[in-house]
């Protein structure tokens, strides 16, 4: 919505919250929350406008939740990096699903799965309270990497920061399993140059895989038209997974530039003892780290020498870095708002629908 009014962006004089509940704040085009923000527009549509932001909008008193998804143009649905979208639905069923969308229970994400969960006064982000100067808001987050902040702004105003994790514990006081996430990546070597990386398989020798979070991305085209040729779009894959294992396809090309990210990846959220193995392994190649040298530093190698394909194991964090909960307490007069976002250290970000007060 972040473009000038007239211009694709989006009139707030006719906004209805009958028919738009939510709100899109981060695609593919940018991120849409204030002027200045995480992704700036880079489209040929042109650069966004305060007007068209997300903050904008609750200043002029609507009430609307927020959304985030890839509006990808090379048919690769969940593109890594442009967008995701989280609802707390009472179950998977469409009619669950819609109602909370009209509840507007819902968060933005540029990329990373991060699990917000923000009530105020037990009831969910995207309710409407009465003023009081007795709420509570409370804080629950479960994110895809390293925590870096976590803001409450109340009326589009900072009132409290969290940095969560600023002291860590030495390793003897490490608990005797880690509950952790393991983000692993390949990609790098000559600009544009494809490469298929098939068969690879990341795991671990001692404890379990939770959860797989897939972070492929789409090929980078504006327009589709961009993008027509033979060599279709969609070619990421989890082919295989076990209790200790996952096995994926996937083709990447060089980086761009310096400042495009094009590489593929998976995280795992596993439990596992710090002594036990994580490895890696692929057609010509494999690697192998004891899980605490992973949470001491990222490790990564090239596939061939100077300038090849690459590989990465990022750290792997404490529980007390991706894991958040917190309460603080808060005034609401009529009018107000509340929100919460999140940022990540890789500069993944979430943010929450507010609150609003309304007599």
């Amino acid at each position: 919505i972040g473009y000038r009014r007239g211009t694709r962006g989006i009139d707030w004089a006719s906004h209805d919250p009958a028919f738009e509940p939510l709100i899109e704040l981060i695609s593919m085009h940018g991120c849409s929350e204030a002027s200045e923000s995480a992704r700036p527009f880079l489209h040929v549509m042109g650069p966004s406008d305060v007007e068209g932001t997300i903050r904008h909008g609750w200043e002029r008193g609507h009430v609307f939740g927020v959304t985030g998804g890839t509006d990808h143009h090379s048919a690769h649905p969940g593109s890594y990096g442009h967008g995701l979208l989280g609802v707390w639905a009472e179950s998977a069923t469409r009619e669950a699903i819609w109602n909370a969308f009209y509840a507007r229970r819902t968060w933005a994400m540029t990329g990373d799965r991060i699990a917000l969960d923000v009530k105020l006064s037990g009831l969910w982000m995207g309710a409407i309270v009465p003023p009081s100067a007795d709420h509570e808001l409370t804080v629950d987050v479960s994110a895809g990497g390293p925590i870096d902040y976590v803001d409450v702004r109340k009326n589009n105003r900072l009132i409290h920061r969290w940095n969560p994790a600023m002291e860590l514990p030495a390793q003897k006081d490490w608990p005797a399993t880690v509950h952790t996430k393991l983000h692993f990546e390949l990609g790098w070597g000559p600009r544009g140059e494809r490469v298929d990386w098939r068969n690879v398989t990341c795991g671990i020798l001692d404890g379990r895989i939770l959860s797989v979070e897939p972070r492929f991305r789409g090929r980078e085209v504006v327009s589709p038209l961009e993008g027509e040729d033979e060599e279709g779009f969609f070619e990421s894959r989890v082919v295989d997974r076990g209790d200790r294992f996952v096995t994926f396809d996937t083709v990447t090309r060089g980086n761009p530039n310096n400042v495009t990210n094009a590489s593929q990846g998976i995280c795992l959220e596993v439990d596992m003892p710090p002594e036990a193995e994580v490895y890696a392994e692929w057609e010509g190649g494999s690697v192998s780290f004891p899980l605490r040298a992973l949470i001491h530093g990222a490790r990564s190698g090239l596939t061939a020498g100077l300038e090849s394909p690459a590989w990465r194991w990022h750290r792997a964090p404490l529980p007390q870095e991706w894991q958040f909960r917190a309460s603080l307490p808060v005034e609401l007069a009529e009018g107000d708002w509340i929100d919460v976002r999140v940022r990540q250290t890789n500069d993944q970000w979430a943010w929450g629908t507010p609150v609003f007060c309304r007599g």
